[in-house]
């Protein structure tokens, strides 16, 4: 983030979405299925990462989607179930943290 925000022109704004957060339980396991290091973060941890690499006028919301579920194709792997997938989808949603490099 602090790359992110030294290349940024003042004035403009970071915007980041993720799945991958701790108030999305469902995706608690995902690192350990892609074998791949990634950060499990809550989003008072997103709202101080991008404090301190500077941003301003931080913002977190969050995006449900709201595609129905085709429960006939379900297959258990990044969510155990259709129940969890529906959860994570329609009721949690999808975790958006926007930043601004202010003008000086």
């Amino acid at each position: 983030l602090k790359d992110m925000f030294r290349t940024l022109r003042p004035g403009g704004s970071v915007w980041v979405m993720t799945d991958f957060f701790v108030e999305n339980p469902p995706s608690k396991h995902w690192q350990e299925m892609v074998g791949v290091k990634m950060h499990y973060m809550s989003e008072k941890d997103y709202r101080k990462l991008f404090r301190v690499a500077e941003f301003e006028n931080i913002e977190l919301y969050r995006i449900p989607n709201p595609t129905p579920v085709d429960e006939a194709n379900f297959k258990p792997g990044a969510y155990k179930s259709v129940e969890e997938l529906k959860e994570s989808r329609q009721k949690i949603g999808s975790l958006v943290i926007t930043g601004t490099k202010l003008v000086y």
